[in-house]
């Protein structure tokens, strides 16, 4: 009697979950999911790029400027890759390491700068805020 019952409720159980696959909802095809974080990620990286070529055109930067800018970009990211990789870190302390490395960066840049440059990346920064519906002063500051 047990043995019936719990085939019965096992039947129960699986006829309920497959009711659930309803599939106008999946569609779904083999690797769909590596091939959207690989979009994502693909965007991100465009976007990125995109990104600095309206800030070199906008700031009018030297090819001097965009070659250290882009070394230091690549310097700070395989900082950051160590710093990630580095088991020993907590991952407190691997927060911390990575802010500070930001502010590294980011005076590294401004010093990059002529004060023209500095002045209009500070309004790109508060047109920005304000688009974001942010004061200047909400502004994170890393």
């Amino acid at each position: 009697m047990k043995r019936i019952l719990f085939l019965m409720m096992g039947f129960a159980i699986v006829t309920t979950v497959k009711a659930q696959e309803i599939p106008e909802r999946k569609i779904e095809k083999p690797g769909m999911h590596d091939e959207m974080n690989r979009g994502r990620h693909d965007r991100g990286m465009k976007d990125r790029h995109d990104r600095m070529k309206m800030m070199a055109k906008d700031l009018n930067l030297t090819e001097q400027q965009k070659d250290q800018l882009k070394k230091n970009r690549e310097e700070m990211q395989s900082k950051m890759k160590a710093i990630r990789e580095d088991q020993w870190l907590s991952n407190e302390k691997k927060r911390d390491a990575i802010k500070e490395e930001i502010k590294v960066q980011k005076e590294k840049n401004k010093s990059i700068l002529t004060e023209d440059q500095k002045k209009k990346m500070k309004g790109m920064h508060d047109k920005k805020d304000d688009f974001k519906g942010r004061k200047p002063a909400d502004r994170k500051v890393v």
